[in-house]
């Protein structure tokens, strides 16, 4: 019982951090672009795509151009995208890593655990791939190849334990044989 009461605690647990931050992130989202907000959350959204900068103030518009051309002197070839705002997406990154880490502990079967969280890696990668949420092609690209690295890594481990699982049928078989004889 209290085994089930822990597993509920953490399964509540690890998914209410990335809605709370979601929440928190998209209720604040027309004032992303002011400074007192950028200092207590930005590092939830910095790099992802924000809101249009439809009305913003005097204020804001001079910060948001301030940071625009950091952006740009860092990397003036660098594609910027201004489709619809990511500025939610290090919620999914959240709720990857908290999924990751459930199979991780939750899963008594190591086969099992990879293959539920090579299927994990591979829905999120296609999530990643759909969305590209931020501004700079690079970083984009560069998450993609983390996550299929991550994907590989695990996809090498089930050839392991499929061959560890093979050498104790083999052990086991030699032990009966020898049993019997």
């Amino acid at each position: 019982m209290a085994v089930l009461v822990g597993q509920i605690a953490i399964g509540c647990f690890t998914l209410a951090v990335p809605l709370f931050f979601a929440w928190l992130l998209w209720s604040k989202r027309k004032t992303l672009h002011t400074r007192k907000v950028f200092d207590q959350v930005g590092f939830l959204y910095h790099g992802y795509r924000k809101p249009l900068e439809d009305s913003l103030t005097k204020e804001q518009e001079e910060w948001s151009g301030e940071e625009k051309r950091i952006n740009k002197a860092a990397d003036p070839d660098e594609e910027y995208l201004d489709s619809w705002p990511t500025y939610w997406y290090e919620s999914i990154v959240m709720a990857r890593k908290a999924i990751i880490v459930m199979v991780a502990t939750l899963v008594k079967d190591p086969y099992f655990a990879v293959m539920a969280s090579v299927g994990t890696i591979v829905i999120f990668l296609a999530i990643h791939q759909m969305i590209r949420p931020f501004r700079q092609t690079k970083f984009n690209t560069l998450a993609s190849v983390g996550l299929l690295a991550v994907c590989m890594t695990q996809i090498t481990s089930i050839f392991y334990f499929s061959a560890e699982r093979q050498l104790l049928m083999q052990r086991s078989i030699a032990a009966g044989v020898e049993s019997t004889s």
